[in-house]
């Protein structure tokens, strides 16, 4: 009468499809997404190895890319994603690339899977993090207070200086 199916079915990546890529990128953050989809739309066949979003993805608010103001990271890099995905470019997150030889012509690149893949070329693109103070509140109070980049976060700061500066004067002024 009932027909339950509970095996688990594991759906074949479309990263063990291909066997030689004309490129695979290293790092999944924005620099890669956009190498990748340069790469997609001249028609070779890319594969990306890494985690989506990078760096990007621990930013409260991004307010400096053209045409989107104020975006969140993750948002950004969702939007990102999903314009990599209308290209068909596959994605290999789960796994981290522990090592990368040349062979001839082509370069052989090994996960934490122990599988290899092949690919012509091979960009890295692993972008960078910050360097913490590892001091007390540093993590409870990131992004929220605690910022690792001055160029872009020093306009959220802008109106806090304003603002003490207006007090000091006023403070100056009762003083008088």
């Amino acid at each position: 009468m009932f027909n339950f199916d509970i095996e688990k079915k594991t759906e074949t990546s479309k990263f063990e499809t291909i066997d030689l890529f004309d490129l695979v990128i290293i790092g999944a953050g924005p620099a890669g997404l956009n190498a990748a989809l340069y790469a997609a739309r001249k028609g070779m066949v890319t594969g990306i190895i890494g985690t989506v979003g990078g760096q990007l993805h621990n930013t409260t608010t991004v307010d400096n890319f053209l045409g989107i103001p104020l975006i969140e990271g993750k948002h950004l890099s969702d939007r990102f994603f999903d314009h990599i995905d209308t290209l068909d470019v596959p994605v290999l997150s789960d796994h981290k690339v522990t090592a990368i030889r040349k062979e001839g012509h082509r370069f052989l690149i090994t996960t934490d899977d122990q599988k290899t893949r092949y690919a012509k070329t091979v960009l890295l693109a692993t972008g960078g993090s910050p360097r913490m103070l590892d001091i007390p509140g540093e993590k409870t109070y990131q992004n929220k207070g605690v910022s690792y980049c001055t160029t872009c976060d020093a306009p959220f700061f802008q109106r806090q200086r304003r603002h003490r500066r207006r007090r000091r004067q006023q403070c100056r002024r009762s003083r008088d």
